[in-house]
């Protein structure tokens, strides 16, 4: 037997003990049951599985959404900013400096190593707003192809802008900024218009 989604009315019989005169109070309460949905209530680890089938989403198969796949690599980018910008630092003062406390005050950063910490600290600047917008759209249920080109978008902007501002390319790199700002618009949207 199979049980379909559906409306379910169950009528409840209350006693009514301060107002005896009242007598029974019957109340219709209407149930809503998925059977995909309890059955997933009853096996762990599959509730993600019966929302997938009850949408449609590739015959119930699990699926990434692919603004959460951009934000997995944009914490590989973050790594990347990072640890360009310490190895640049560690060559200018040492892996003594690196390993150490750094209480010390030190001379000013020679300008490469200075440009990869700027442009670590721009990255962060952008990263939470792109973790608002990209979760934001997944959790709303507003994902689509504009978001997915925001996503990418940003996350390839953010790249090339790391690259660009490594080499020292000032106007360029505004622009490639732009760009991600562009992309990040575009995740946004589907969560500023009703």
């Amino acid at each position: 037997m199979e049980l379909s989604a559906g409306t379910f009315k169950c009528i409840v019989r209350l006693r009514h003990r301060q107002a005896p005169l009242v007598g029974t109070c019957i109340a219709l309460i209407e149930f809503r049951a998925d059977y995909a949905l309890s059955t997933a209530l009853r096996k762990p680890g599959s509730l993600v599985r019966a929302i997938a089938a009850q949408r449609g989403v590739n015959g119930g198969a699990l699926t990434m959404p692919v603004e959460i796949q951009v934000l997995a690599y944009a914490a590989i980018l973050l790594l990347i900013h990072i640890f360009t910008a310490v190895r640049a630092k560690t060559q200018q003062y040492g892996t003594e400096w690196n390993m150490g406390a750094r209480d010390e005050t030190m001379p000013a950063l020679n300008p490469i190593a200075g440009r990869l910490e700027r442009a670590r600290d721009n990255f962060l600047e952008t990263l939470p707003i792109a973790i608002i917008a990209l979760l934001g759209v997944v959790l709303a249920d507003r994902t689509g192809p504009l978001t997915a080109l925001g996503a990418w978008l940003w996350l390839g902007a953010r790249a090339v802008y790391l690259v660009i501002y490594w080499m020292g390319i000032p106007k360029l790199r505004t622009l490639v900024y732009f760009v991600s700002l562009i992309g990040l618009g575009l995740a946004l949207w589907p969560l500023l218009v009703a």
